[in-house]
């Protein structure tokens, strides 16, 4: 997994909240990337943390239909109990991106 850019939907991430309260990183910054860099050749979703035993990183063109784009890009209820477990589930998701990201698909670099 060390070859790809971790990428996920939300400005927070269980791996980063973690790693941050086990003291292994001090500060963060979550960049906003263009959606685009999604159609890059090779690039790879996770359903799960990438770096877990039983992810398995798929082509991002299969993996999109899986994923749930209503509770990642619309206004949902977030204190309705079955939103909160699919939001939980959507933050574990990972886009993968070999080698590096373009400057120019970054957001904002500032």
């Amino acid at each position: 997994m060390d070859r790809y850019v971790h990428l996920c939907f939300f400005r927070e991430h269980p791996m980063e909240y973690l790693a941050r309260k086990e003291g292994r990183m001090i500060e963060s910054r979550f960049l906003k990337i263009m959606p685009s860099v999604i159609e890059a050749p090779g690039v790879l979703i996770t359903d799960r943390v990438a770096n877990r035993s039983d992810a398995w990183p798929q082509p991002a063109e299969e993996m999109i239909r899986k994923l749930d784009l209503e509770v990642i890009y619309t206004r949902t209820d977030w204190k309705d109990p079955r939103v909160q477990e699919r939001l939980r589930v959507a933050r574990l998701c990972e886009i993968l991106i070999p080698d590096s990201i373009a400057l120019g698909l970054i957001r904002n670099p500032h």
